[in-house]
């Protein structure tokens, strides 16, 4: 996290192991109600010199909808953002947030013993006045990695700048209807 919202992630510190674990359970939970955090890491919450970096590794049971035996499909984890604030195709009046922002995600995710990946969505690399959204996915041999990085870059707009943002937000939506297809290795 940088800038405002790391004073959420720093206020960790003052919690004990136990409800630290419980907060990050409540995250992943948000996230899939089926979650289980399996383990997590966190930088020095307490040195003000680096951006607080939690890392979590978690579980989903029953995930992936598998076709027979030889195929599975399942969405983007971590990716659930909506475009609902700029459902309308034109704006009248200049924009405005209450700051600039970062947001990384960055994610690995453990094939099934015997799976490949068949299909994954395709990188994404937007860039405007208003905001940055890039997407990138990474095969490996058990795993794919991916990083989704989305930049708000400016604090005010003119109302002519509302249909890069409005694209921002949909590319960033869109996302999570995104599927990564799973096939049998033979």
């Amino acid at each position: 996290a940088c800038g405002n919202q790391a004073a959420p992630f720093r206020g960790l510190k003052t919690l004990s192991d136990q409800d630290v674990r419980v907060q990050l359970q409540q995250l992943v939970s948000d996230n899939h109600p089926g979650g289980i955090l399996n383990s997590y890491t966190t930088t020095d919450l307490a040195d003000l010199s680096v951006p607080p970096v939690i890392t979590l590794e978690c579980t989903v049971p029953g995930y992936g909808v598998t076709a027979g035996d030889d195929l599975m499909m399942f969405n983007v984890p971590l990716t659930g953002f909506s475009a609902e604030e700029v459902g309308r195709p034109d704006r009248e009046l200049g924009l405005f947030w209450n700051n600039k922002m970062r947001q990384r995600i960055e994610g690995v995710i453990h094939l099934p013993a015997g799976f490949r990946v068949y299909s994954m969505p395709q990188k994404v690399a937007f860039k405007s006045s208003v905001a940055d959204y890039k997407v990138r996915f990474k095969k490996a041999a058990s795993k794919l990695e991916f990083r989704q990085t989305y930049d708000l870059k400016v604090s005010s707009a003119p109302a002519s700048a509302y249909s890069d943002y409005k694209q921002s937000l949909e590319l960033r939506a869109d996302l999570a209807r995104q599927r990564i297809i799973l096939m049998r290795a033979q």
